[in-house]
Order: structure tokens, then sequence, then C-alpha cells
């Protein structure tokens, strides 16, 4: 018989006859295996391969042009085919080859005769909905045409026949209370009664989007009628080929081609293909991780089970087996379980993704274009699985292999000798490893925040910034697994302090740390098993929490959070305010939605921001004082950033001296106004700041050496704010005592003078905001209301008015969170009850002897409790400090992102975890565990 022979026949025996051990290392091995085997799968279905993403663009036609530019003979498509243009230019960029007043001819001129074409473009209408009014998209042309299928799909129904039907997408139905052969009324840009023909489905959007599909000229005779350049052409019959490229080029299209994508590849950002770089990267590191946490996990099995199968490799090595043999007894287990974990794992996976992907696919293509199930990747997979189960099994098998084969053949279970170097080295290498994690996230925050720059404003590392913070990524991985391998390796040291501290506690816990501290190899796998449990749990919910703040605080807060507001529209000047209109608009919102009586807002007039109209005079506007101005870039542009870590460039409103939406800048009014803009009572300092005829600003920028400054700016000079760097002098300015008033989030009100203040400066206030508090959450209903009711009133006042709501960012992260906390508590908790339980079966000869000397069950069950307490506690918080490092060296050190730990998830996924377990060892131990009269309980 050969020597693989015999350890494959050996390893086969230990595992038939070890079975629930056997079952349980498949199992750890085998869960991760179905995470990632399911997520691939995912993945891959979100990526389009070329010919789907064609035909979600194309559906069965050939080709698509857009018209981007006037007719040049210069301009080339770089690649051809591709979305990217560019002609030849002088110096200075002006064009050399095109007239600039020249007009395009019909894309007819430049295809071969007889060519047919689609034409299509998207827009907006508003429509009567079930309770109000509702702006919804709208695509103008043939969407049913046969040619279009792939890219539209007619689901029921029949074309429009005419220009007042219309066909619609089912939640189109939804939306406006309708079924198909009834009216809708459209309102703008088109007035009248259509007749719904049919259903179709659009690829680019989700079944829940609606959406109305109208004819070609149905806008024909209005404003709204779409531009050349709005149209997509589609030649359903014509695959355009490199020298009919150039043709449409020459006359300022560029254009999509079957062909040309073939040839030149698929360079069309608008397209559904994706490569999910992103994903595929996020993957590799929760691969590598979790590979490493596996390890730990199934390790401390095979240590465990490898130690209770000391004594028959014991008698195999006494009859002339080598310790290579040894070796390769257990190392090849592990190999072999790991390949039967992965192969059900993977299997698993994929069954579990495509359940997945049944489940949440919304009809469209971008989101899931096919179902790509690529064999060698989860084929991969499984050979990673049986590396894992190796190199989970080669410590404990080392281990065994260098035991004393006399005392081993005894029975004898005394603990190996400690060694005093390791703990050092421990310390050692989880230092090693935490600086390691934090000098790559350091320069992941460098390079992402792009301090470094050539002449020209491009990064130095631009070209390869995505490679190079993929593999600062991958370090701050290396450096988490090389911290915790660190703190395994000074598990005993920390063993040793709990002894030390547990002395003054009583018998109990100086007895089971005690006992923990010389059983070292009872105690540090099962620690090792834990942590990375723990460290998975916090981790995970660090990383929504973080991301969910960076998130919100990139949203932008033109008013305060559940509030409604109603106002006079950007398009129209301020100088006549609300008017005599105050009193509908507040009707309208308290008659549509749930609110508090409205607050009337009064401020200084501000010009009209469409730009549309010639204004003169001179305007009023709150300025960052010029230390506090966030600086410009290179380039020459501000930059502001809402999650910058320079508090100067994270608030909008103060970096380019522009409100939000329509909100003013300069505000009038007192505390009972400022209560309303804040959401709540104003501080004592910002109250008596207004009855003492002062200030109170908004922005921290605004207040410097407890002055506001306010200066006067004519339309035009006043736009030229979006550059507050580089800044021209006001016409004339005027300085305020302030005080600066905190608010949750930027707002996009800028400041509050009092009305003596602006009295004093000549500041003829104006009624221009309405601001009520909402009561409860609005309905897309109670919405559509509210716009009906305005549009009433703009009727006879030329669009003057708005109205909205602020219910602030949408965010599932606090459910997740709890989501998150249960699922890995239920994981953790499986992993410590089966570390303890392994533990404790290799503690069963000491537990009988404290039984057989008359340890009474109540001092049994407390030992219990503390060993059970330290054990998890000690893994519990060991992976949190090492997650929350980790989190931090993503997040906190990261330009635009937020480090946020919810601290309550994390308390009870670790102390509330190791109570609960050591609660349930304390209620299950105590019992008989031996005949007391066996000598072997206590030999």
């Amino acid at each position: 018989m050969s020597a693989l022979a015999l350890v494959w026949r050996l390893a086969r025996r230990g595992t038939v006859l070890t079975r629930a051990q056997a079952v349980l290392i498949a199992a750890l091995i085998a869960l991760p295996m179905l995470g990632y085997s399911g997520v691939a799968l995912v993945i891959d279905s979100r990526s389009a391969t070329t010919a789907e993403a064609l035909d979600a663009a194309l559906g069965h036609t050939g080709s698509r042009a857009q018209l981007v530019n006037a007719p040049d003979s210069s301009m080339r498509q770089t690649p051809p085919g591709s979305q990217s243009w560019q002609v030849d230019e002088d110096s200075d960029g002006t064009p050399l080859h095109q007239n600039p007043d020249a007009s395009n001819a019909p894309i007819t001129s430049a295809l071969p005769a007889g060519t047919r074409v689609l034409r299509l473009a998207d827009t907006t209408v508003e429509a009567d909905s079930k309770a109000g009014v509702a702006d919804l998209a709208a695509t103008v042309g043939p969407a049913w045409d046969h040619s279009l299928r792939g890219r539209f799909t007619v689901t029921s129904g029949r074309a429009p026949a005419n220009d007042h039907e219309l066909m619609v997408t089912p939640a189109a139905l939804t939306r406006l209370d309708t079924r198909v052969g009834d009216a809708v009324h459209l309102n703008s840009p088109i007035t009248g009664d259509y007749t719904i023909t049919g259903l179709i489905d659009d690829t680019r959007v989700a079944r829940s989007v609606p959406e109305l599909f109208l004819r070609d000229g149905a806008l024909d005779g209005t404003a709204a009628v779409p531009a050349a350049g709005s149209y997509s052409y589609y030649l359903p019959d014509l695959d355009v080929d490199a020298t009919q490229a150039k043709t449409l080029n020459h006359a300022g299209y560029i254009v999509l081609s079957r062909s040309l994508a073939a040839r030149y590849g698929l360079d069309w950002p608008n397209t559904i293909q994706s490569s999910n770089g992103s994903l595929w990267l996020m993957l590799g590191l929760a691969l590598a991780f979790g590979a490493f946490e596996v390890i730990l996990l199934a390790g401390s099995a095979f240590f465990i089970g490898a130690k209770q199968r000391q004594r028959v490799l014991a008698i195999v090595a006494s009859a002339g087996g080598s310790r290579g043999t040894l070796i390769g007894v257990v190392s090849l287990t592990g190999a072999a379980l790991g390949l039967v974990g992965g192969f059900v794992g993977s299997a698993a996976g994929v069954g579990a993704g495509s359940l997945y992907l049944r489940l949440t696919a919304d009809g469209s293509a971008a989101h899931y274009p096919g179902y790509h199930l690529i064999w060698w990747v989860h084929a991969l997979m499984v050979l990673a699985a049986a590396l894992i189960g190796f190199s989970a099994a080669v410590i404990p098998a080392v281990t065994v292999a260098r035991m004393d084969v006399v005392s081993s053949l005894r029975g004898a279970t005394r603990p190996g000798r400690a060694s005093r170097r390791r703990p050092v080295l421990g310390v050692i290498v989880a230092l090693a490893g935490a600086a390691l994690a934090l000098g790559c996230g350091v320069t992941a925050a460098i390079i992402t925040s792009g301090d470094f720059h050539t002449s020209d404003g491009h990064t130095l590392l631009e070209q390869h910034a995505s490679r190079v913070l993929a593999a600062l990524h991958y370090g701050i991985t290396a450096g988490v697994i090389v911290m915790q391998f660190g703190l395994i390796m000074m598990s005993s040291l920390i063993l040793a302090g709990i002894g030390s501290a547990a002395r003054r506690l009583g018998a109990a816990p100086r007895l089971a740390s005690r006992d923990l501290a010389r059983n070292r190899s009872r105690a540090v796998p099962a620690i090792a098993a834990i942590m990375p449990t723990s460290f998975l749990a916090v981790f995970v919910m660090g990383t929504l929490a973080s991301t969910d703040a960076a998130d919100r605080s990139r949203y932008q807060w033109d008013i305060g959070d559940q509030q409604a507001v109603a106002y006079v529209a950007g398009a129209a000047p301020q100088s006549e305010g609300l008017g005599a209109h105050a009193d509908e608009l507040a009707a309208a919102l308290e008659r549509t939605l749930a609110v508090t009586r409205p607050v009337l807002i009064s401020s200084a007039p501000e010009p009209a921001r469409s730009g549309e109209t010639a204004e003169t005079g001179l305007y009023a506007v709150p300025l960052a004082a010029a230390a506090d101005r966030c600086p410009e870039t290179v380039q020459g542009y501000v930059a502001s950033d809402s999650g910058s870590k320079d508090w100067r460039c994270n608030d909008p409103v103060a970096s380019y001296g522009l409100s939000f939406d329509d909100a003013p800048l300069l505000v009038v009014g007192g505390p009972r106004e400022l209560a309303q803009i804040l959401g709540h009572t104003p501080s004592k300092a910002a109250v008596a700041a207004l009855r003492g005829g002062g200030a109170v600003s908004l922005h921290r920028a605004f207040v410097h050496d407890g002055q506001l400054t306010i200066g006067w700016y004519s339309a035009q000079k006043r736009d030229e704010l979006m550059k507050v760097s580089v800044l021209a002098a006001p016409a004339t300015s005027a300085a305020v005592p302030a005080v600066y008033e905190r608010t949750a989030h930027p707002l996009g009100f800028g400041a509050i003078l009092s009305p003596s203040a602006a009295q004093r400066l000549g500041i003829d206030a104006v009624p221009t905001t309405l601001l009520a508090t909402l009561k409860s959450s609005p309905t897309q209903a109670q919405q559509d209301a509210l716009r009906a009711a305005v549009d009433v009133i703009n009727a006879s006042n030329n669009d003057a008015f708005g109205a909205g709501v602020q219910t602030g960012p949408s965010s599932t992260s606090p459910a997740y969170l709890w989501v998150a906390l249960a699922a890995s508590s239920l994981i953790a908790l499986a992993a410590a009850v089966v570390a303890l339980s392994l533990a404790r079966q290799d503690g069963a000869r000491d537990a009988a002897a404290f039984e057989a000397i008359g340890a009474p069950p109540r001092t049994r069950r407390t030992i219990a409790f503390w060993q059970a307490l330290i054990i998890v506690g000690s893994g519990a918080v060991l992976g949190a400090l090492t997650a929350t490092l980790t989190v931090y060296a993503a997040f906190g050190l990261a330009p635009g992102q937020i480090f946020a730990m919810p601290w309550t998830q994390v308390a009870l996924g670790t102390v509330g975890l190791a109570a609960t377990i050591a609660i349930g060892f304390w209620v299950v131990s105590g019992r008989p565990t031996a005949d007391k009269t066996r000598r072997a309980a206590i030999a």
C-alpha cells in the first residue's frame, strides 16, 4: 500500500468515526461559500454582454444616431462607434472647419436613399392623477414599432392611431388610477384628453416607474416640441459601417451600430453594459478576509478534534508512522471536508442567487440584463474551499505531530508549556497589522483627495489611481488579518491579565480564569473562533452606518426636515413676494397636507434665478469672510464638498453664496421665524441677538469676529458668487453684530436679520416663503393634491409660485442595522456555542474530577458561567476592536466619507452576546458528568 493511500484511508476512517465533527467543519466552510457563490452570480448577472447591451440600446434595429454638433468636416468619433467625439481646433479651442451659424441638414441627407428612420425623444408631461396633478416622464415617437422590440415591449393593446391616443406603462395606470381604454387629461405642455390604447414596457427603467408614450408629432405646434438634438434616430434596416459613420459624423451626428461595436468595442456609457469593478473588488476583499475567518473557525474545530484523536494518532506513530504521515492524515481530512463544503456551498449559493435575482428583478434590463452563470468562477470557489480546509487543518496537524507518543498512549492530558516569546511576538504582529491597515487607509485618503496635481490640474496618479486604490484596500484587509493573527498569538497574555484581575472577584472567577490560562489549547481556539464572527457583525454594521451617514451628509437640505414650503418660484423676481396670495398658498398647504399653521417668512428681494430677465438695482447677500471661504482648486473652481474634512468646504451655501432651490439667503424676522426655520427652539444667544437688533447666521463662514457682513451686488455680479474665492468687491457693504446658530443640516437659508437691523440697512423685506411643520409624512397622493392646488393659483399668476415638502434622504440603515445585528448574532451565537461545546468536551475530564472531589452544582455552574463570559467576551471585544479600526481606516480617513459606528448595536452584539451565552452555559452546567467512583475521572 502506498503512503498516500495509507494516509487517505486513515483520514477517511477518522472522518467516519467523527461524523458529527466532520459535518460541522464542512458546514463552516459551506456557509461562506454559499454567500460568495450567490453574490458572484448576482454580480455576473448585473453585467451585460455586448449583445445584451446592444439589444437593450437598439432593440432589433441596426443603428442609432444622435445630433451633437454643427456640421464639421473634421468631426470624428474616437474610437469609431463610441460616444466620444472631437473636431480640429486652433490654439484657442475654436473649431477650424465649422460654421456655428450653419444649420444641420435632416439626417436622411446623410443616409442612403430610402433608409427608414424612427425618431424618439424624451420629455415630461403634466397629467391629472387620482388625487391631483403629477409630472410624468414621456417618450415621443413610435416606441411600439416592431423593430424596437428589446428596447421597448408592447405587452397588451394596440399602438395609437392618432395624436390624441397614447400608450402607458403599467405603473402609469396605477398612478393615474385608469385602465386601458380610459382617457387621461394632460395639462402641459399639451392640453386635452388622451385615450390609453395599450401597455408598453421600457427596458431602461423599472416596472414601478410611470411613463407615457405619445405619437411623433403630438407636441408639434407647442413650445415643448423637442429640438433636433433631443431626438434619437433609430435605423431599423441599416447597420452603419465605418464609411457611413464618417458621413454622419461630418453632418454633426454620432452613431452607435452593431458592426462598429463588433469591430471597435462598445464604448457608450449610457448603455446598460457595466464592468461592476467595484463590486468585484468588494467580493475579492470579502473572499480574502472570509478565508482567514473560516480558517480560524474550522481550525478551532480541527484543533480540538485532533486532540480528541491524539491517542489514535499516537498508535499510528508507535506502529512506525512518520511525522509526515500524521500531518497528512489531519491535513488531508481538512482538504476533503473543504472540497465537500465548497461544492455544497457553491451549489446552494447558485440556488440562493437565482432566487434573489427572481425576487429583486424590477423589469429593467439595466438592473439584470441576463442570467449569467459562469461555471469556472464557481469551480474556482470550490477549489478555494478545499484550500481553506487544508489550511485550517495544517496548524493542528503540525501541533499533533509534535506530541509525546508515550504520554499520548497513556492518555495524558497535561497542557504543554507556554511560550514566553509568543505573546510578545503577538503584540508586535498585532501592532504591525494595525499600522499596515491605517497606513493604507491614510495613503488611500491622500490619493482620493487629489492633493497632488500637475500643472494641467490632473492628479499624478490619475491613470493608475483605481488600481492603486484597489491594492490599498487589499492592504487594509491584509493589515486586519495580520492584526487578528497577532491578537490570537497574544491570547494567553490576555487570559493571564484577566486572571490577575479576577482574583479580586471571588473563588469562581479566579478558578475559571486560572483554568483557562492553564489550558490555553482549550481556550485560545474558542476565542479564535468567536473573534471573526464578532468582527464580521461589527464591520457590517459600521459599514452600513458610515455609508448611510455619508449619503445623508451629501443631501441638500433647502429647508428643515419634515417641513412643507410654499415660495416664489426662482424664475420670477421676488420684488413682490407672495403678495396677496400668501393666504391662498397657506390654505393650500393646510388643506392638502397634515401640517401646523404656516409661518410667513419675509426676506430681502432676490433676482430671478433663470437669468432670463434683465434686472436692475442692487441685491443684498451675506458674505463669507475671506479667511473662511473654501479655497479654489488648480482648475479654478471652488472645492466645495459636503463630505469635506475642511469645514469651509462642506457647506455649499457658504462656499458658493447661493441658496439651494428657493430658500432665501437673507431672511428678515424674529425668534418665531428662526424657530420655524430651525424646526426647534433657538438658543438664548440667538434670541438675544435678534431682540437686540443684530443677526443670526445659519452658516459658520458668514460670521467673523462677531460680525455678519452684507454686500450689495447687481443681478449680474451676484452670479459671480459661484466663485467666492475670486469674488469681486460688492458695490457697498455693511456689518451687523451676529451670532452663529448651528443647524442639524446645512440649510438653504443664509442668515436672519432682525427687523430693526434691516431698517437701518435700508432693506425692504417682502414675504417670500411659507413654512409649516409636517405632522406626518405626506403620501404621493397628498403631494399631487398640493401640486394641483398651487397650479390653480398659478393659472392667473404666470406660474409664479411653487410648493413642496422636505422629508429628508431616504434611509434604510436603521432597519438594516437591526437586521444585520440579528443575523450576525445568530451566526456568532452558533459559533460560540460550537466553540464552547468543543472546549467543554475537551475539558470533560477536568469537570469530572471537579465533581468527584465534591464540588456542588452551584459552584460548577458559576465556574462555567465565568469561563463562557471570559472566552466569549474576549473574542467578541477583540473582534469589535479590529472591526472598528477597519471601518475607521476605510471611512474615517477618506475624504467625502464619514466614520459612524452604531454603538448601541455594537454593544448589544458584544457585551449582550457574551452575557447571553454565559447565562445559557450557567443553565446547562452543573449536571452530573461522570460516575464519582470512576478512577479515570481523577486520574
